[in-house]
């Protein structure tokens, strides 16, 4: 009879043992019990998967309120989709958090390499590294579309014709080209001075 043992997740093979063959733990020093294993997967949720998803979410109510054309039930579909990209992301900001806080309540302390993984340290840089990856993914989506949207604009110039109405809309569409450009570049500033103030106090 074959027994196979999971290193720090089980009890091991049995010394002397010739039918056992033990199994590493693929995550060893990460996760090596069940509330490391947790605190490690709401940590890739809240710091690597979330942000992409909220920016896009964020972008497409943005984008449904600029097309609703006074639709009620766009405006509508755009403030619920936004309301729970909001929702959303701010519960998982704050995950890390609350199961830190759930362990040192229920589960012992964090502070020991069991829980390294959601130690009071970690958990604060994981809600400090999803708001730079949020604006991160925000900034470059931004400058992505403004500039996009400068080309669109410049297309507009060259099919104008003189024409007084799309010149008027080549303006407008220059002006939020160069609008979302200056967001984007005051984004990256900040990512950067954040970055500096925790590395700075670290």
């Amino acid at each position: 009879m074959m027994v196979f043992g999971f290193g720090a997740l089980g009890a091991g093979c049995p010394s002397g043992s010739t039918d056992c063959y033990p199994l590493a733990n693929p995550l060893s020093g990460k996760a090596d019990t069940a509330q490391g294993l947790i605190c490690l997967v709401v940590s890739f949720l809240a710091a690597k998967l979330m942000p992409p998803i909220a920016v896009f979410a964020a972008l497409w109510a943005s984008f449904l309120f600029l097309t609703s054309t006074g639709d009620p039930g766009k405006v509508v579909l755009a403030r619920q989709v936004l309301v729970w990209t909001v929702i959303g992301a701010g519960i998982l900001i704050i995950a890390p958090a609350f199961v830190t806080l759930a362990i040192d309540v229920f589960g012992g302390s964090t502070s020991g390499s069991t829980v390294s993984s959601c130690s009071a340290s970690t958990a604060t840089a994981t809600v400090v590294g999803t708001l730079i990856n949020i604006i991160n993914w925000f900034s470059w989506l931004l400058a992505i579309l403004a500039v996009a949207v400068g080309l669109y604009a410049g297309f507009l110039y060259m099919t104008t014709n003189g024409e007084p109405q799309k010149l008027t809309v080549a303006h407008k569409v220059l002006f939020y080209a160069i609008v979302g450009i200056a967001v984007a570049v005051l984004a990256f500033s900040i990512i950067s001075i954040v970055e500096g103030l925790v590395g700075g106090g670290a």
